[in-house]
């Protein structure tokens, strides 16, 4: 529908402009319909304000909205941080201390790794110290059972010779009894003839074998006495050469049983020392494994306050969360609501914009009737003291009153944009009681009297040339019509509050060429 009268106007004010040139006749009826054109224009713009209005309030208060939740996701966010920097600290010193722990027990490892490899070293020397001392045994052992075996037989051979030396001793001895036997029988046959010798004989072949005997005999005995004496020598000498050889191995006997009790002392000492090392090392172990027990029940126990901390983390954030996921999820819902009051700004605004376009159209036809007006104005032998050209001499349309917002931007929300500024005040507020008169500040042609939309309320535009313009707006009630000429001072009006207004007061406009200006720069 407004899409509608906006078209329309487009249309409609090109033709009250054309027809305002080509009929001067119908020009007061012309005047008439820009004033309602215009009054309907800025109807329009006054309710496409209030609509935008309403829409940036409630932009604004989406926007607050999503402030306030933003704040509560700040506040449940920061809530998180503190939870998990505590958490985090608690976790970190049990992880230092975890990692101490570690540490401990990955040096009671390697120091265990030292001494088993320092004990298997000493453990594998002295194993191969104790393994050479029992082949040194088992070396000597044999060397000494063959040593036992050659003495056995060296004074097996030696007791043979002595029994034989003794045996040729005898021999000897009776050999040289019977040669001192025969020897003195010699003596004595010495002394007896042949012939006794012969006689005395049983026959006489006897005797003669005697003889021939004893001289046999002799040469005999001597050589085998000889031989005799010969062999006892050389037994003799083998016998104390079998002696000198069982005196070289009992010594060597007794230097491999010296050999063998300073290695059976060498297998001991080296046994000892192996026993040594295995008690250092199972000591070792126990000691290792006891500090591996307690380090392991400490690792367990942080590990399990490491997990606690977790648990406990995960348990404090959980209502956090969800209070999360609920304030995201009312921020979505916010979020959509603000698109929604934000687009329905954006046409607003555009609807604004639009009304106000019209309005300016149709304030320029106004201008142009206001112009045609002033013409007239000046042709009347009714207006006195007033100048067709230049700029009036303005008056204060009331008297005793206080500036409670002057010309320029403002915050008002209900205040149209202008001069590049969202809100921009047109005029000037004059604050006086309710009911104090309002006087024309300049003489001119009554161009509107009545109900003006847009905030003004009820209002007068008093057109005072072709180019300069008044208004008064929020009165409680005119005392003039549309065409009617008026003096400067004249009372058209009585303050009130129609319109946007917190107070009693006269909102007061100066337009030059049908732009605001600041009417403190022409009082």
């Amino acid at each position: 529908m407004q899409r509608s009268i906006r078209w329309r106007l487009a249309i409609l004010v090109p033709i009250l402009l054309l027809l305002a040139w080509i009929a001067p006749s119908t020009r007061a009826d012309q005047l008439t319909n820009a004033r309602s054109q215009l009054a309907q224009s800025a109807e329009r713009k006054a309710q496409a304000l209030q609509q935008l209005a309403r829409a940036r309030d409630a932009v604004a208060a989406l926007r607050l909205q999503v402030q306030t939740n933003s704040a509560d996701l700040a506040i449940l966010q920061q809530r998180t941080n503190n939870l998990e920097a505590a958490a985090g600290a608690q976790e970190s010193a049990l992880t230092t201390n975890l990692n101490d722990l570690l540490q401990q027990l990955q040096a009671a490892k390697s120091d265990l790794a030292q001494q088993q490899q320092r004990f298997s070293a000493q453990k594998a020397q002295a194993e191969q110290q104790r393994n050479d001392a029992i082949a040194a045994l088992r070396s000597n052992a044999t060397q000494i059972r063959t040593l036992d075996t050659q003495i056995a037989s060296t004074q097996r051979d030696a007791s043979a010779l002595k029994d034989q030396v003794h045996q040729l001793d005898q021999e000897v001895e009776t050999r040289s009894q019977a040669i001192d036997a025969t020897l003195v029988q010699m003596y004595k046959l010495s002394q007896v003839s042949a012939l006794d010798l012969i006689l005395s004989a049983k026959s006489l072949s006897d005797g003669l074998s005697s003889l021939t005997m004893l001289g046999t005999l002799t040469q005999h005995d001597q050589i085998a006495l000889q031989n005799l004496g010969n062999t006892r020598s050389l037994a003799s000498h083998q016998h104390q050469l079998l002696s000198e050889q069982e005196a070289s191995l009992q010594n060597f006997q007794d230097t491999l049983q010296a050999d063998r009790q300073a290695s059976e002392i060498e297998a001991s000492d080296q046994q000892q020392l192996i026993q040594q090392l295995e008690q250092q090392l199972t000591t070792a172990q126990q000691t290792f494994s006891q500090q591996q027990k307690t380090l392991q029940a400490s690792i367990d126990a942080t590990h399990q306050k490491i997990a606690a901390t977790r648990t406990q983390l995960s348990t404090a954030m959980a209502p956090i969360v969800g209070q999360q996921d609920t304030v995201l999820q009312i921020r979505q819902a916010i979020q959509q609501k603000l698109n929604q009051a934000q687009s329905q700004e954006a046409q607003a605004q555009r609807e604004a914009q639009q009304a106000a376009a019209d309005e300016a159209a149709a304030q320029s036809l106004i201008q142009r009737l206001q112009a045609d007006a002033s013409a007239r104005l000046a042709q009347s032998s009714q207006v006195h003291s007033y100048q067709a050209s230049g700029a009036p001499h303005f008056i204060w349309p009331v008297q005793g009153f206080v500036i409670t917002q002057g010309f320029g931007p403002t915050s008002n929300w209900f205040e149209p944009p202008g001069f590049g500024y969202r809100h921009f005040h047109y005029g000037i507020d004059l604050a006086v009681p309710y009911g104090t008169p309002i006087h024309a500040a300049a003489t001119g042609v009554v161009l509107h009297a009545g109900w003006l939309y847009g905030g003004y309320g009820i209002c007068v535009i008093i057109a005072h040339n072709g180019t300069y313009s008044t208004l008064y707006a929020h009165m409680s009630s005119v005392n003039v019509r549309p065409n009617q000429i008026v003096q400067q001072g004249q009372t058209i009006g009585w303050v009130g509050m129609t319109g946007n207004t917190t107070g009693p007061h006269v909102h007061f406009e100066i337009r030059v060429n049908g732009t605001v200006v600041n009417p403190l720069d022409y009082v």
